[in-house]
This record gives C-alpha cells, sequence and structure tokens, in this order.
C-alpha cells in the first residue's frame, strides 16, 4: 500500500511545524506556499521560525518532505490542510480572505472537477476537461469522482496518446477524445553556438567536455536522486564528463541536493544553475538532455545538442535517456521518423 500524502497549503509556524510533525509520523509531505522564495528556504531547510529541534526534525525526514511554490503540486495529496494565518483586528473581527485563497489554490488543481460542479450551476454552456498526464496523482476519491463524470465534457483534450490510453484504462468513456501534442516555437528554440560557447565558459566547461543536462524544477516528481545515482556510475567511467542541472530550486543553496552530490563525491562535476530564462542558450550548450521523471509526467519533450525545436530536430547519433514516466520513446521515435524517414517510406 502506497503512502498517504498529505498537504499543507500555508507555510505559516503552524503550517510548518505541523507539516514536519506529519513527516515525521511517517507521512509523505508536501507543503505549498504561494511566495517562491519561501518554498526555496525551506527545501534548503533554512527555517524561518524558532523552535526547539525542528530544523534537526527536518533534515531527518528530508526524504518525506518537499516544499513548492506551485499549487498544481498539492493535487498528489490525499488531503489538504490549510494553514494559514487569519488576522484579526481590535474588533473582533477576522480577515478570512488568506484561508479563502489557499482554500482557492488547493481546489484549482481539480479544474476538471470544478468544471464540471460549475457546469450544474451556470448556464447551458461548452465543457471541456484537459488531461495533461499519463499517469495518475490525484486522491482516490477525486479519480473515482472523475471517471464517474467523464461522460458529461463535450471532450477531453489530452497533450499524449499515452495519457488518453491510460485513462480509458482507469475508466474513462467521454463522448469525443481530442488530441493537442505539446510544441515549441522553433523560431526561439534552435541550436545558438554562440550561447553554447558563453554559458560552457561561465561553468568552466570546454567544448570537448561532454555535458549532460537535466531541466526540471526541485520535486520528487522530477526525482533528482534517481538522475544523480546514474550520473555517478556514469562518472566511474567517464569521469569527464560534467552534469548541468537547471530548474527553480536547483541551486548551491539547495542543501538536500548538495548533500546528495556530496554523498556520490560529484561536487567537482555538477553545476547547478537554479532557474534560469536563458533556456536557449542551456539546451545549445548540453550535449544531452535526461529526463528523469518517475511519476505524474503527461509527454515529455526531447532535446538533442542541435535543439531546434523539440524531437524534431533530435539527431539519431544524440541519446536522449529518459524515464518512462509518459512515454517520452514514443514520442521521439515518431518524430526522428519524420524527420529522417526510411528510404523508401518518403
Amino acid at each position: 500500500m502506497s503512502a498517504v500524502v498529505v498537504g499543507f497549503a500555508g507555510m505559516t509556524h503552524l503550517g510548518i511545524v505541523a507539516a514536519v510533525a506529519a513527516a515525521e509520523r511517517g507521512f509523505v509531505v508536501r507543503g505549498y506556499d504561494a511566495d517562491e522564495r519561501m518554498a526555496e528556504r525551506l527545501n534548503r531547510h533554512d527555517l524561518p521560525i524558532l523552535d526547539p529541534d525542528l530544523g534537526q526534525l527536518l533534515a531527518k525526514k528530508r526524504d518525506r518532505i518537499c516544499f513548492t511554490a506551485t499549487a498544481r503540486d498539492l493535487a498528489s495529496c490525499d488531503v489538504v490542510y490549510i494553514a494559514a494565518d487569519a488576522p484579526t483586528d481590535d474588533e473582533g473581527k477576522t480577515d478570512l480572505a488568506p484561508i479563502r485563497r489557499l482554500i482557492g489554490d488547493a481546489a484549482n488543481n481539480h479544474a476538471d472537477l470544478l468544471g464540471t460542479v460549475a457546469r450544474l450551476l451556470a448556464p447551458p454552456c461548452r465543457l471541456l476537461w484537459n488531461v495533461q498526464c499519463a499517469e495518475s496523482i490525484d486522491a482516490d476519491i477525486v479519480r473515482r469522482f472523475l471517471v464517474w463524470f467523464s461522460a458529461w465534457p463535450d471532450a477531453v483534450v489530452v497533450n499524449s496518446l499515452a495519457g488518453k490510453q491510460f485513462h480509458e484504462q482507469l475508466g474513462y468513456r467521454p463522448r469525443r477524445w481530442e488530441h493537442i501534442p505539446n510544441g515549441c516555437d522553433t523560431n526561439v528554440f534552435r541550436f545558438d553556438a554562440e550561447a553554447r560557447f558563453a554559458l560552457r565558459a561561465e561553468l568552466g566547461i570546454s567544448d570537448d567536455t561532454v555535458a549532460i543536462g537535466l531541466p526540471a524544477r526541485f520535486h520528487p516528481m522530477k526525482d533528482h536522486e534517481n538522475f544523480l545515482a546514474a550520473a555517478a556510475r556514469l562518472a566511474t567511467i567517464r569521469p569527464d564528463t560534467v552534469f548541468v542541472l537547471v530548474g527553480p530550486g536547483v541551486d548551491p543553496s539547495n542543501r538536500a541536493l548538495g548533500e546528495t552530490i556530496a554523498a556520490h563525491g560529484m561536487t567537482e562535476q555538477v553545476r547547478l544553475l537554479g532557474a534560469r530564462d536563458d533556456m536557449t542558450g542551456f539546451y545549445s550548450a548540453i550535449d544531452v538532455a535526461s529526463l528523469s521523471s518517475a511519476f505524474g509526467e503527461g509527454a515529455r519533450m526531447c532535446w538533442s545538442r542541435r535543439c531546434r525545436a523539440v524531437c524534431r530536430a533530435s539527431q539519431p547519433s544524440v541519446a536522449m535517456p529518459t524515464t518512462s514516466s509518459g512515454r517520452p520513446a514514443l514520442s521521439c521515435r515518431r518524430a526522428i521518423q519524420e524527420r529522417w524517414p526510411q528510404p523508401g517510406r518518403g
């Protein structure tokens, strides 16, 4: 039986203490706060409050708890506790706005469910559901509700055929499926030699050094531990390889990530860039893009050193290792076949 996932919305004193206590009791915990700086600070185990032994307990249970500023991450929770401060004025009147905002953040993660309820209260209108995952991370009761009412919307839109197949297996029976694949602006995402040289110079990586990249925010779904374990094995064979990680929360101040890297003895081989806006430069600078997600993905994107576009520009000579979440191999294989058709097949 999988562990119960408990969410805490609002990283107040109460929210932080309760979240750590729940992790200590064996629950998997997601702590949400709309303030991205607060979430990053807590992921570094830098507590904004003083409480006896809380820091040590948080460090001890770091494999069971993570903090996020992305409300959608609460969708994986079986139950969500609202832990907002509600200020009361001198007349005894309490401002419930902070609580209402957090309730809205938590509820909006199940937009399909809310849309269905809203349709009952609204004038006649079209209802569309949007599915962007190939694995279910919803609570059981939410999943059952969505299966029961899957025939209500006029159509269910998916961004991957893997997602469609998975939800059909769950029992979804919509009136119509609509497949709208992921894409990107190929005029923006194309190989940039100058950007490659500039970023490698910034990171101290020579042009002939193999650089393997992982573009992913710091979250259990992205499974950085799995990536680093695989990187450590590769480093024993190719000690000159460099690993470049980019994404929110993936920076040198992330204590948990730093400890994992140090435990593998890879401090000199790993570069942590944090969140960056120059992703074209990042993709141009690396030689191999890796996607290590453990769960929850819908349709994943594969990139190569010549990343002129998602999948379609991938070169057969460039490796694109991924996990199976979201069935990225199918997308990449189709993209490569379209770009380099076999002789006699167009």
